[in-house]
């Protein structure tokens, strides 16, 4: 009994006795071996590609729709976004240089009430292939003027997933899209 107590005095004393200021610190030691170099971060490239001069022609007077896939020579996923831009002709044309308004675009129209540009992005299971379709609807598509269904052009960017869920800019605005992704249309052939 006395050895039992005398040891559960020694661990108190031992346990309790570390109290006060903490101690200088050491000396630093000598500088360890250098690691292997890293891989380089993901410089982050999202393919795109503009489209030809495209016209929209109406069976029902009503929409008319464009249907293209996208190239061959572009990786996609199905956890990619794909962001639909037009380019706006006017305002290229006062600026000089490519102004690209995102899909959907409506516009309300004096005695033809509206027309509206809107895009699906479509996956095709049994093909594999990725296919952008263009929709042109109107309340009466017989009063469109030739800027709204004629010559046409889209320019078409793939986002990763990923990247559209973390983002914090406006992926409306294709300047600051374009920034965030490094776009580069260089050896991405049209459709």
């Amino acid at each position: 009994m006395k050895k039992i107590i005398f040891l559960i005095g020694i661990s108190i004393a031992l346990f309790t006795s570390c109290e006060g200021d903490q101690g200088p610190p050491g000396l630093e030691g000598l500088p360890g071996v250098q690691g292997p170099q890293g891989e380089d971060g993901g410089l982050l490239l999202a393919p795109n590609f503009i489209t030809d001069p495209l016209d929209f022609v109406s069976d029902n007077g009503l929409d008319a729709a464009i249907d293209f896939p996208v190239p061959e020579n572009i990786d996609v996923f199905e956890s990619d976004v794909a962001f639909v831009f037009v380019l706006d002709p006017i305002a290229t044309a006062d600026i000089g240089a490519d102004v690209w308004d995102p899909l959907p675009r409506a516009f309300m129209l004096a005695g033809a009430g509206f027309t509206q540009y809107r895009n699906n992005f479509i996956f095709d299971e049994a093909t594999g292939i990725f296919d952008i379709e263009v929709i042109l609807e109107a309340g009466d598509f017989t009063q469109l003027d030739a800027e709204f269904t004629d010559n046409q052009v889209f320019r078409v960017v793939i986002a990763p997933g990923e990247f559209v869920k973390s983002t914090t800019i406006d992926v409306t605005d294709f300047n600051a899209l374009s920034k965030a992704l490094n776009l580069v249309t260089i050896g991405v052939s049209k459709e």
